[in-house]
């Protein structure tokens, strides 16, 4: 003989519905393993196989198919929303400086937690333990307001899991509902992600997860066992997908059941399933399902017998349909907002945010439909602005772009490392319309300009001058104020052009180099520093060499302490000479547009000696007029170091240094033509 339906005192009738709709989630389980939801991977199997209750088999009738299948599909759903809310508290967590929170929850009340993370790595790791307490809180993922306890255990992930564990109840309860509603027992979970899913999978625990009702008078549980859920999230698919087996012992129904999903339940993210069948097995092999319509809502058909008798509301259950593992105001909103499925559903729903512009990072936009597979050509990132001490040959050049279309999945990458700390703009090909799905409806053209996180920052400094005079001359370089976020800086020392160079350590933050051959001509070094990530900047240092000092004019002098100014016969861009004029009275070196002309006006040839005197305007002066290109009266001293004729009584060699005042600047110099005597 057929059973009714049990039903407490009171408000009970509403109480079983509520019981189904409000829990938001998705779940199955069996004793077998459930295929991978959309992925044709294997879920892993049920780690406990608990013996159901000694409860006997439902016969599944027309009068009680409705409450029977809204109450298992409500369990089942369940037991993801759970594992969606562990998931989710434990990610709050770890992002709080103090792998904790407490704050208040929409609609009243209050929500805690603390990760008790005992290998101190900062994450949810195996032996660390998530605590939570809940105040009169709304949950969304249940739609409904709870009290009490949830802890959370966390294990080592298995494969390519990257997070698992139990989760445990402690007078975890509906606030202030008659009857009382408890969650009792355990659950398993783990959890996967990747570029394109997010898989949440809820089993059995040791104990078995269980529902108690009371109103003071009369009791009853719900035990669910031998489950194994499923519910997956799919960029490239942009759509929802669950599957839940379990066995169901349940007091309100007076019998036990089987529950399975033979065709997962499907939706577009935010939107009303369009495909899906919950299938009940009872006593005697009678059946009963609920089942997803063909033009999809939030109401479902009720299946006895192979033809749907009734219907049953969904509404409560965002949690299995939304998008908000990937999308995060949706997944911050008090609320889940699910939609009929229309033509006007085509919409962006995630675009790249410019504060997170990485330099080696693919910029994604993601649709709420498959975009047709032509709906985008080239790419190209044009630099609206370069960073200052960028190399020259990488400014403003445009960086070709690859682009992906993986269903609703637009993904555009640079070909190479767009440069930190950049401007850019996205300039894409495609139809004057926009972008399109495949069904042919457009949207506007995606857009994108930012500049480029400075995730590694090079720094390059000399302890010197950037002059090697002479061939056994050194300077130190130090990249050691270079930066880099997401762990230490490695860096790699090259030259790029010029006079050989021999590097003390390429992979050392500060270097030595020397000339490796007696050679003149300016060298280019480059300091490229990379973070763990591999995103790289570059800095790089132009080196005057004059390794051979005999074939090199070098004028090098600077200002009122400023920076040394370099100049030498090899620059591309000076020309000049060093000559004796009028008998060797008069001494002439140009070089560029810089110029030193001094007469003896004692009739004496320049040779070295002690410092002569220049300008004092005293007509005691030694020689005139001096160091050139001041305006005003300048004056000053020279000291001739050394200094050479050749055979034919030309100047071969000369060394010397000079201080000259001008206008209250001084400037220290030193002309060195053919002369090994150090820069001073």
């Amino acid at each position: 003989m057929p059973q009714p339906v049990r039903r407490l005192p009171g408000s009970w009738p509403c109480l079983l519905l509520s019981v189904a709709l409000s829990a938001c989630g998705g779940g199955s389980g069996s004793s077998a393993a459930l295929t991978g939801i959309g992925t044709g991977v294997a879920a892993p199997a049920n780690p406990v196989q608990t013996a159901p209750p000694a409860t006997a088999p439902l016969p599944l009738t027309a009068a009680n198919a409705k409450g029977a299948t809204t109450l298992a599909f409500g369990y089942g759903a369940l037991t993801l929303a759970i594992g969606q809310l562990a998931l989710d508290w434990t990610a709050q967590a770890e992002a709080s400086a103090t792998l904790s929170f407490n704050q208040a929850c929409a609609g009243g009340g209050t929500v805690g937690a603390t990760l008790i993370d005992r290998d101190g790595d900062r994450r949810a790791s195996a032996g660390d333990q998530l605590s939570v307490t809940l105040d009169g809180c709304y949950l969304k993922h249940l739609d409904d307001t709870m009290d009490g306890g949830v802890t959370v255990a966390f294990t080592a992930p298995a494969g390519a899991q990257q997070r698992a564990g139990t989760i445990a109840f402690e007078r975890f309860r509906t606030h202030g509902g008659n009857p009382a509603q408890d969650m009792q027992g355990g659950l398993r979970f783990d959890y996967s992600t990747s570029r394109l899913s997010k898989l949440l999978h809820v089993t059995s625990d040791t104990q078995p997860f269980s529902l108690r009702f009371s109103d003071g008078k009369t009791t009853a549980t719900e035990t669910v066992t031998l489950l194994d859920a499923q519910h997956e999230t799919r960029v490239d698919t942009v759509r929802a997908t669950n599957a839940m087996r379990f066995h169901l012992a349940s007091d309100l129904l007076a019998g036990s059941v089987d529950v399975a999903t033979p065709t997962p339940w499907a939706g577009w993210f935010d939107t009303y399933p369009d495909a899906g069948e919950l299938a009940l097995t009872g006593a005697n092999g009678s059946a009963a399902a609920v089942r997803a319509r063909a033009l999809p809502s939030q109401t479902v058909d009720v299946v006895f017998n192979g033809a749907a008798i009734d219907n049953v509301d969904f509404n409560g259950l965002g949690v299995l349909w939304t998008g908000a593992p990937w999308l995060p105001k949706v997944a911050a909103a008090e609320q889940y907002t699910v939609e009929q499925p229309t033509s006007s559903n085509f919409r962006l729903l995630l675009q790249p945010d410019p504060a997170a512009f990485q330099p080696n990072g693919a910029l994604t936009w993601l649709y709420s439909r498959p975009l047709a597979p032509v709906a985008v050509g080239g790419a190209t990132f044009l630099q609206t602005g370069a960073q200052p001490g960028s190399p020259a040959q990488q400014m403003f050049n445009p960086v070709p772009a690859t682009v992906t279309i993986e269903g609703g999945l637009l993904t555009v990458k640079p070909s190479t490392q767009l440069l930190p700390g950049t401007d850019y703009r996205l300039q894409l090909e495609m139809d004057v319309n926009g972008i399109a799905d495949a069904a042919g409806r457009h949207l506007d053209r995606p857009t994108f300009s930012g500049t480029v996180m400075q995730t590694v920052s090079a720094s390059l400094s000399a302890g010197a001058a950037p002059i090697l005079f002479g061939a056994g001359a050194t300077l130190a370089l130090d990249g050691s104020a270079s930066s880099a976020s997401g762990g230490p800086a490695s860096y790699h020392w090259q030259q790029l052009s010029g006079p050989a160079l021999s590097f003390s350590d390429t992979g050392a933050a500060r270097v030595t180099i020397a000339p490796a051959a007696a050679a003149n001509g300016t060298a280019v070094v480059e300091l490229r520093v990379a973070n763990a990530a591999g995103d790289v900047d570059r800095r790089t240092l132009a080196v005057k060499v004059a390794a051979d000092p005999a074939q090199a004019l070098v004028l090098a002098y600077r200002t009122d302490g400023g920076p040394l100014s370099i100049a030498t016969s090899f620059d591309p861009d000076f020309s000049g000479y060093a000559k004796l004029w009028n008998g060797g009275t008069t001494l002439d070196v140009i070089l560029g547009f810089r110029r030193f002309l001094a007469g003896r006006n004692d009739g004496q040839t320049w040779r070295s000696g002690p410092p002569l005197v220049y300008g004092n305007g005293s007509g005691s002066e030694s020689i005139a007029p001096g160091w050139s290109g001041c305006f005003v009266r300048n004056t000053g001293t020279v000291t001739v170091l050394e200094l050479a004729l050749d055979a034919a009584g030309n100047l071969d060699r000369l060394a010397l240094d000079f201080d000259d005042t001008c206008g209250g600047s001084v400037t220290l110099g030193s002309i060195r033509y053919r002369s090994s005597v150090p820069l001073r």
